[in-house]
């Protein structure tokens, strides 16, 4: 396989004739100017995946709340329905009697 030759005409009178200007991805030297510009954006990048990490702590740690938060009512519906029982607030009447004893009676 060849390799093309690209001639770059030096002056307005060679004989060479442009045929198309086009733009092409080559490699280039960076100067001190290329270097301070990338090492802003590097420094920039580098802050954004930590405030990344940050954020995907708190997610986590608040998705745990939530998931331990679901499994306690998962355990205690699972209770009631293994046991039969329910804890509920109920209306209840305490009486003294004579002998100073309490007696509840529930009024539901």
């Amino acid at each position: 396989m060849t390799k093309k030759k690209v001639a770059t005409p030096k002056k307005k009178d060679s004989p060479l004739r442009l045929v198309r200007k086009e733009t092409r991805n080559l490699p280039c030297k960076v100067n001190d100017e290329d270097k301070r510009r990338v090492s802003s954006q590097l420094a920039a990048r580098y802050q954004d995946m930590k405030d990344l990490d940050v954020r995907q702590k708190s997610i986590k740690a608040s998705m745990t709340a939530e998931k331990k938060a679901i499994e306690s009512e998962v355990n205690s519906l699972a209770t009631i329905l293994n046991t039969g029982i329910e804890y509920r607030m109920v209306e209840v009447e305490v009486r003294i009697g004579v002998e100073g004893k309490a007696i509840e009676t529930r009024i539901d």
